[in-house]
């Protein structure tokens, strides 16, 4: 034992233990230094997160906005084909589009105010720049409109008679109602609210730490709330106004009563409003102080095992310095036992020795089982000169050669066909162990790979008649829908009986928007994924007798059979636009994809699916054009 204590193994444990002491104590000053870092990360984390609901809320503010300017657009270009303003088919095609659509209220006026809504009453309506706005084919979106205790939103869009714009179609919604659809599942520390440009209050998120908790909050402007406030990085409740007036964004912190916020605060591009998003104190000193007992917690289990690890390094390096004879002993054994293994395998172990420039192969079917060769005589030309390499396999063979033995790195298993004693054989050659420096050796084993081989060709042969089998099938392999073939086909056979009777059937476009995005940053992969959920989507919404396929790429295309009520047919459609539209997200990337649909009704004159095509083409391009997500049914008027 007292030599133990005094050989170089012993220096050498004694001195592990040395680092590891000195590792503890930069552990110890690790953490301390952890604990200053740790606030201000999760400081720059809760920015980040303030800033981001403020980007979330704003785009589906403007989403929401946007829908129903969507459908006042459309809901125009079906009005446009009446002959006047005050005529009676305009206020029965009114309450017609009203119907269907899902605003609040509905109505058309002249260039001056004066007109009606869906339900027949008389209106006289005078907003500032409306009908400036409505002349320059601008959009109209009102301030924040009160009646009876609700919060409505006025919005117009010019209506065209006979081309020319002759009215306004407007329509006036709940605030609630345009927001309802913005999912925020926010907690007790975070919040946001929506002014006005004097102020006012026009929505909450309600939130506990909210700049103003009254519950009537519309009887405060939010300057007046500021001044309750300490602030620091020279920002002033007046600062702040300032810039708001010059439609800056910016953050700010405040503080009252012990207790604060992070703010970020920034327009809404809507009437000059502006959109305040709120990250409490509190939160982050929550989060800081958790974070800071788990890693106290790990800072002690990782001291302590840190000890016990060096207390027993001193037991494990004696035990296995008491082994290391016997085990010479075993290594012997094994050798010999290797030896005879050699004898009853096919395949053949071999190192590569760079210092001496040979390759040594054990088992090789000769005398001695052992069989020696200089680089020189492995060199490609020399192999293929003496027959020892077939010239199909010469390629890989030097690119084999080039890697192991000139550049003295690892490569992929390699498959040659090769010359091993007297037959020509199948071998995969296999490196186990690559050399550490250029001075070492390679490890590697030749095995005999004829039979795999052989069950290659014939896998390879079963796929290649699947593929055959697959070219023939009726239905797309990706999304189960039908393929190009199968859909004419279908679509041929089921015009021949519209041919024959006055029924209405409709052949549906649908091209993915934003696709390709999906593709370009998250993969092929979650682009198949948008497909087979889109071609799901689709089989489930159509019925039975509707024949749904896809012809290629993103484009899908629908055969509606026997459209008895056309209203409802198009209230259907927007409803499958609604279904379609998905946000789909990877890695860090999102990306929203809808749909764009072109629509084509079949008549006497159209009943041939190139017809029917290239009318839908048209109508589907009227939707990429204009604004994506939507449909356009074609009409030979337009």
């Amino acid at each position: 034992m007292k030599k133990w204590f005094s050989s170089k193994e012993s220096k050498k444990i004694t001195g592990i233990i040395l680092i590891v002491c000195a590792a503890l104590i930069v552990e110890i000053l690790s953490f301390l230094h952890f604990n200053r870092q740790l606030y201000n990360i999760s400081l720059k984390q809760s920015t980040q997160q303030v800033e981001e609901l403020s980007l979330y809320v704003e785009n589906n503010l403007h989403l929401e906005l946007q829908h129903y300017i969507s459908i006042l657009e459309l809901s125009a270009s079906e009005l446009e084909k009446e002959q006047s303003i005050f005529c009676d088919d305009m206020k029965s095609h009114l309450k017609k589009v009203h119907g269907i659509s899902d605003l609040q209220t509905m109505g058309v006026s002249d260039l001056d105010g004066n007109g009606f809504d869906s339900a027949g009453n008389n209106h006289n309506i005078s907003y500032a720049d409306l009908r400036e706005n409505i002349l320059n084919n601008e959009v109209y979106i009102s301030n924040i409109l009160k009646n009876e205790g609700e919060t409505l939103i006025f919005m117009a869009v010019p209506l065209r008679i006979e081309g020319k714009i002759s009215g306004i179609l407007w329509a006036k919604q709940s605030l609630d109602d345009i927001v309802s659809n913005i999912q925020f599942d926010g907690n007790m520390y975070q919040y946001f609210q929506i002014i006005d440009d004097q102020g006012h209050y026009l929505l909450s998120s309600k939130g506990n730490s909210a700049l103003n908790r009254n519950p009537d909050f519309s009887k405060q402007t939010i300057w007046e709330e500021l001044t309750k406030y300490n602030y620091s990085d020279g920002m002033s409740p007046q600062k702040i106004q300032q810039m708001i007036s010059h439609g800056e964004s910016g953050s700010f912190y405040f503080q009252r009563n012990q207790q604060g916020g992070y703010v970020n605060f920034r327009p809404l591009k809507i009437n000059n409003w502006y959109l305040f998003s709120v990250q409490a104190e509190d939160g982050l000193h929550a989060y800081v102080d958790h974070t800071r007992q788990f890693a106290m917690q790990f800072f002690i289990i990782l001291t302590i095992g840190l000890l016990v690890i060096s207390g027993s390094i001193y037991n494990l390096i004696y035990t296995m310095y008491k082994k290391i004879a016997k085990q010479m002993h075993q290594i012997q054994t094994i050798n010999t036992m290797f030896q005879m293994t050699l004898q009853q395998t096919k395949n053949i172990p071999f190192t590569i020795d760079h210092r001496l420039k040979q390759v040594v192969l054990y088992g090789y079917p000769s005398k001695d089982l052992t069989q020696r060769c200089s680089f020189e005589e492995m060199r490609p030309e020399n192999m293929l000169k003496k027959d020892l390499i077939d010239a199909s396999s010469l390629d890989n063979y030097e690119k084999l050669y080039q890697s192991l033995i000139v550049e003295q790195k690892k490569c992929d298993p390699t498959v040659i066909y090769s010359k091993i004693g007297e037959k020509q054989e199948w071998l995969r050659i296999s490196i186990t162990s690559e050399a550490q420096d250029h001075e070492g050796q390679m490890i590697g084993v030749l095995e005999n790979y004829g039979e795999q081989k052989a069950k290659e060709l014939q896998i390879e042969n079963h796929l290649d008649d699947i593929r055959k089998i697959e070219e023939k099938s009726q239905i797309d392999f990706l999304t189960g829908l039908y393929n190009r073939e199968a859909f004419l086909e279908k679509i041929k056979s089921a015009l021949e009986g519209y041919a024959q009777n006055q029924s209405i059937g409709a052949l549906l476009i649908l091209d993915l928007d934003h696709f390709k995005e999906v593709n370009d940053c998250m993969g092929h992969g979650m682009g198949d994924v948008v497909l087979q959920k889109t071609a799901n989507t689709l089989r489930s919404f159509f019925r039975k007798d509707d024949i749904v396929g896809r012809l290629g790429g993103d484009e899908f295309v629908v055969f509606a059979q026997n459209i008895r009520d056309l209203p409802a047919f198009e209230q259907r459609i927007k409803e499958l636009n609604q279904l379609l539209r998905k946000m789909y997200c990877k890695d860090g990337h999102s990306v929203e994809v809808s749909a764009s649909i072109g629509i084509v009704l079949t008549s006497a004159a159209h009943l041939t699916f190139e017809s029917l095509y290239e009318h839908a083409d048209e109508a589907l391009y009227h939707v990429k054009n204009a604004s994506r997500d939507g449909y356009h049914i074609y009409s030979e008027t337009k």
